[in-house]
């Protein structure tokens, strides 16, 4: 927790029931108020789907997103081009604390703009 952001236990918990009891097919998190908290979970179909929503949820400017693929759990940050730099390095400096806290992630993409950038990590 370098960058002093912490992660909300629902966040854990959220998560493993995505991973165990397939509760959900993907969760946003995003940082408020100097912690990661749950934006929304689903059940999107597809990866390219879920983050053409986010492109058009103007409130959302940086994020970490996972999504089950079935056999794989991808984690990456989504970032649109428009966001500020701060938040950008907030974002950056503070993966590592939620990376720690959810265990099972296969693949790790770094930073997603827009749905046109999913289509170089299937």
């Amino acid at each position: 927790m370098i960058s002093g952001i912490r992660v909300n236990d629902t966040c854990v918990t959220e998560f493993n029931n995505m991973k165990i009891r397939k509760t959900c097919r993907w969760i946003i998190f995003v940082i408020e108020n100097c912690e990661i908290i749950i934006h929304s979970k689903g059940a999107t179909t597809t990866l390219t789907e879920l983050v053409k929503s986010i492109d058009q949820n103007d409130k959302i400017q940086c994020a970490y997103v996972v999504f089950d693929a079935v056999n794989k759990i991808h984690f990456f940050m989504y970032a649109r081009e428009s966001s500020n730099s701060r938040d950008r390095m907030t974002y950056a400096s503070s993966k590592q604390a939620l990376l720690k806290k959810i265990e099972g992630v296969n693949v790790l993409t770094s930073v997603i703009e827009s749905a046109q950038d999913v289509a170089d990590f299937k």
